[in-house]
């Protein structure tokens, strides 16, 4: 959902996945105290819901445990 309408995505093909593999991986070798890696799960805006292939948010894996990251 973003800016509240539906966007069909294709399915990623090898090369692609592979590109998010590496990406998350070489975020996660970073070790950023007070940070986590995130793949291909959803964050919250003022009107959507994307799903980014990797970001990095504030706090460990526990902080989205009962939710989304956002910008806040």
């Amino acid at each position: 959902l973003l800016e509240g309408y539906v966007v069909l995505k294709r399915p990623a093909d090898p090369p692609h996945e592979n590109t998010v593999v590496a990406v998350t991986e070489s975020l996660t070798m970073l070790r950023l105290p007070g940070w986590t890696v995130r793949s291909q799960v959803g964050i919250n805006t003022a009107d959507s819901r994307p799903e980014p292939d990797a970001y990095v948010a504030r706090g460990d894996r526990k902080t989205y445990a009962a939710r989304r990251a956002s910008p806040e």
